[in-house]
């Protein structure tokens, strides 16, 4: 079993979009059977459900039109979580709006609302891989999702 994030995003893009843009970032290869990228198996990009929305926006104070959920490889999780720092990097200017980084659909990762970007400094997965997010970012405690 893969270690999952999603990003959550308000931006008012249909899943067709999403997919070019985020095929579009180094290192995200297109293949027959979908996405994927070193220590990610897959990354597939769909329209956030009813329930998914009414969760972020109980959880995180927006309404969440695009989820790209990527299934880090157990087998190498360091060098996919790094992809996936990376994939914030690059989807940051290109997603509007607010965006939230979630593990396993619960630990807030990353949050940006009103343009505000804050990186979750109680998860391991910032101690290393804060560099790779050149925006301007703060370090903080983010509520897990509930």
């Amino acid at each position: 079993m893969a270690i999952e994030y999603e990003f959550r995003s308000a931006a008012d893009l249909d899943p067709d979009r999403a997919t070019k843009l985020v095929a579009a970032c180094p290192g995200v290869e297109r293949s027959e059977h979908g996405l994927s990228a070193p220590g990610i198996n897959d990354i597939t990009v769909v329209k956030e459900s009813a329930l998914g929305r009414r969760l972020i926006r109980e959880g995180l104070g927006f309404e969440s039109n695009v989820r790209i959920v990527i299934h880090v490889s157990k087998e190498d999780p360091e060098v996919g979580e790094d992809e996936v720092a990376r994939l914030l990097e690059q989807l940051l200017p290109q997603l509007p709006g607010d965006l939230a980084l979630l593990l396993n659909n619960e630990k807030v990762v990353a949050l940006r609302k009103g343009g505000k970007v804050l990186l979750n400094r109680d998860l391991q997965f910032w101690r290393d891989r804060r560099a790779f997010v050149r925006a301007t970012a703060f370090l903080e405690s983010i509520p897990d999702l509930t």
